[in-house]
């Protein structure tokens, strides 16, 4: 009897008031938006850049940019307490990373952008559904962000992402 090696899928979970099928079709546009994004930088994707998810969930747009950047580091930074994602957690983020290869070059952190104390610059911000939760306080997270930048450094936000 031969026993195939079953390939595991990662589990990016639902997004809040949706389906799994129904997120996993909005994930599928996002991704092509993030990257059609991601290819306007002036960065080679050999380049080894380093990439700060804000708000990174289950770790999709963590991946998205490691899959994207080959040589980036990724940190992700949520904490997953309030998350639109049903189940989100720091765990199933790692998971998800180690099963597309990715958990050597993605970090997870249990912060958010308010307790985060870096100790690097980063090239690339991305961040999806976030920071327009944040109300007013957004202003003082922009703040943050500019000084965790480079002087060449980018903000991809798909927080007003309207697929039509």
């Amino acid at each position: 009897m031969c026993l195939e090696k079953i390939q595991k899928e990662p589990g990016f979970g639902a997004y809040h008031h949706s389906t799994r099928a129904a997120s996993k079709k909005l994930r599928a546009v996002m991704k092509g938006m993030f990257i059609d994004a991601l290819t306007s930088l002036p960065f080679s994707r050999d380049d080894k850049l380093k990439i700060l998810d804000i708000g990174c969930g289950l770790g999709f747009l963590s991946c998205v940019s490691a899959e994207f950047y080959k040589n980036a580091r990724v940190t992700g930074i949520d904490t997953f307490k309030h998350s639109s994602l049903k189940g989100s957690s720091l765990e199933k983020a790692k998971e998800n990373a180690k099963i597309l290869g990715f958990s050597d070059r993605i970090d997870f952190k249990n912060s958010d952008i308010f307790t985060f104390t870096p100790t690097e610059r980063f090239d690339i911000f991305v961040s999806n559904l976030v920071l327009h939760n944040l109300g007013r306080m957004r202003f003082e997270a922009y703040s943050r962000l500019r000084s965790w930048m480079q002087a060449d450094s980018f903000v991809v936000m798909g927080d007003y992402f309207l697929p039509s």
